[in-house]
């Protein structure tokens, strides 16, 4: 079972992503902000991030940018799950894709499901 880190500053929106990702199998951990996002990869090493861009204490750019950093994290992929895609601007080839909300599960379940077997393909091999 693959675990999943839900990143988003809305209790409603992490409730709902959790069920929908739990029933799809995933073992799902969540964060209500950028730096809780963080401190959950080094702990929980996800095989993937849903990661809100717009939250308080430290923003979803910000937060992905620091999980990049990490040893052994910089290839986990990280979906962007934002209202305002626009608004990744430069940033935007930080996260391997990118949901516009409000999304339907099946394009996040997608996203995510073809995220993660790009990241566990050896290179070359997709």
């Amino acid at each position: 079972m693959s675990t999943v880190l839900v990143v988003d500053d809305h209790p409603d929106i992490l409730e709902l992503l959790q069920v929908i990702l739990t029933i799809e199998g995933y073992n799902v951990v969540t964060a209500r902000d950028g730096a809780e996002a963080v401190a959950a990869v080094e702990q929980h090493h996800p095989k993937a991030v849903v990661m809100d861009i717009w939250m308080p204490r430290l923003d979803g750019i910000s937060a992905t940018k620091l999980i990049r950093a990490l040893p052994q994290q910089e290839a986990t992929p990280v979906i962007a799950y934002t209202a305002d895609p626009g608004s990744l601007g430069i940033h935007a080839p930080l996260f391997s894709r990118v949901c516009v909300k409000p999304c339907a599960p099946s394009v996040l379940l997608h996203h995510l499901a073809d995220a993660i077997r790009l990241a566990s393909c050896p290179a070359g091999n997709a």
